[in-house]
């Protein structure tokens, strides 16, 4: 009986992507070597558009660096690169990882509170059950304070160190409770109302649990520092304006080095469909060639004064890549792609006007041009949402960490992929049927942009745009 392949879609566990016959998956683990030379003992922000990978990544270094999968190892990474070249540092620290995509925000702020103080405390729970013999069976009742997760986590650090044992601290989607509040039920606009909230909530999250890491990664009491390896992920530089304890961990997702951690390549991608599909590499190519305009063309490496980021593959959106085979291998085609996982676009694009400083314009030259020049604002704090449709740089940075735009080769912005421009059309044709000169000729244009032919609406634009230059 042939052998069954199964594709880990909405499932990044990697202990079960080992552990279940027949999961197929790109092997990643040669970065966690790349990661170490950088620094031993690394303190990391990796940020990737939604959907891209991040968490099967952090949740492979959690089995890697896990003294309690050291009897496993073999199973688990043997056939892989790092198997075959591990580190030092494999299976040798206890491993706390939080997922703050799990602490709601969407009720009033003191439910916000309970919600943190939950679900941090429920997470440091199990890290004491884990790890009850390395850290002297400690009471719980002793330890966890059930009102304040932050005085918690603060005992939790301080007893790791008074065992002599080390961590792996790994924090997914670090970025969510301020993303989700600042866009919740798609908001079309980005009021003084919302941004106080996420301005509340951005202060609270960085003096209750990130300065705590961060004492965690230097000294706490009189011990040194119990964070061996800190590693975020996250869509947004966020939190990190002003005075921030999280400045302290380096944001590393633009370098080349480390390009190819979440995302395929398109020899992955080949690879997955000839297994997952059993055909050979004619049959494969009429769908990788489809999924190219569709899903590829991602740059994320900041290419320096002597270098090209030509050198670098483009990657794929991963997500996608495995929506379209699972439809293509249950129906036989696939006749409408899914839509882009670009998180929050469609409320960014919204928020675009029609006039003013930053316009629907500025999307159309983008559109006509391919391309747009920008600085990409390495860092900011939710207050300059305030600037989104406004100002130039903090629109078109945004739009780039949120997977709209990415890089070209030589710097500037263009938009990767057909899904991904299909949006930013959207937003334009809903101001042009606002216009009475072109709105008759907007309905074929439309239905073309709809089957997925841009080519109509494109010469569309640029034949109205020119008129009124």
């Amino acid at each position: 009986m042939p052998q069954v392949f199964v594709l880990p879609r909405d499932h990044p566990n990697f202990f079960d992507w080992r552990t279940i016959a027949g999961t197929i998956f790109a092997d990643k683990s040669s970065y966690i070597e790349d990661l170490e030379k950088g620094a031993p003992n690394y303190r990391y922000v990796f940020l990737r558009p939604r959907r891209f990978g991040k968490s099967a990544f952090l949740n492979m270094l959690c089995a890697y660096y896990d003294i309690h999968k050291a009897n496993i190892f073999d199973d688990l990474f043997g056939p892989l690169y790092i198997g075959k070249n591990p580190t030092a540092s494999k299976n040798t620290h206890l491993v706390l990882k939080f997922d703050l995509s799990s602490i709601s925000v969407s009720g009033s702020v003191d439910e916000m509170k309970t919600s943190f103080n939950d679900y941090i405390n429920d997470v440091l729970r199990q890290f004491l059950k884990k790890y009850s013999s390395e850290l002297g069976y400690p009471e719980e009742s002793t330890t966890i304070n059930n009102f304040s997760a932050t005085q918690s986590l603060r005992r939790i650090l301080s007893l790791v160190g008074t065992w002599g044992q080390s961590i792996f601290v790994g924090v997914d989607e670090y970025d969510a409770p301020a993303n989700n509040s600042a866009f919740a039920g798609g908001n079309t606009g980005l009021g003084s109302h919302i941004l106080d909230r996420v301005q509340l909530i951005e202060s609270f999250f960085k003096e209750n649990f990130f300065a705590i890491l961060k004492e965690g990664c230097s000294t706490l009491s009189d011990y040194g520092a119990v964070i061996s390896k800190y590693f975020l992920t996250g869509v947004t530089p966020a939190f990190r304006a002003g005075i921030s304890p999280l400045t302290a961990a380096a944001i590393v997702s633009n370098k080349r080095s480390l390009h190819g951690i979440c995302g395929f390549t398109e020899s992955e991608v080949r690879a997955i469909v000839r297994l997952y599909l059993r055909m050979n590499d004619q049959d494969a190519e009429p769908l990788v060639h489809s999924m190219r305009k569709l899903y590829n063309g991602y740059y994320f490496a900041m290419s320096g004064p002597d270098e090209s980021s030509s050198a670098i593959l483009p990657v794929y959106n991963p997500h996608l890549v495995f929506h379209y085979l699972s439809n293509f291998q249950s129906e036989g085609f696939v006749t409408k792609p899914e839509e882009s996982t670009a998180v929050h676009s469609t409320t960014i694009l919204k928020s675009i006007s029609d006039v003013g400083e930053f316009s629907v314009n500025d999307l159309v030259e983008l559109i006509v041009s391919k391309s747009v020049k920008s600085k990409i604002k390495a860092e900011f704090g939710y207050s300059e949402l305030f600037s989104v449709g406004k100002d130039r740089e903090i629109t078109w940075s945004l739009l780039f960490y949120l997977g709209v735009l990415t890089l070209n080769p030589d710097g500037s912005l263009r938009v990767p992929n057909d899904i991904i421009k299909s949006e930013v059309l959207d937003r334009i044709a809903a101001f042009l049927r606002t216009q009475d000169k072109i709105s008759t000729l907007m309905v074929p244009a439309i239905r073309n942009l709809k089957e997925g032919k841009a080519e109509t609406f494109c010469e569309l634009l640029e034949v109205f745009f020119s008129s009124r230059a």
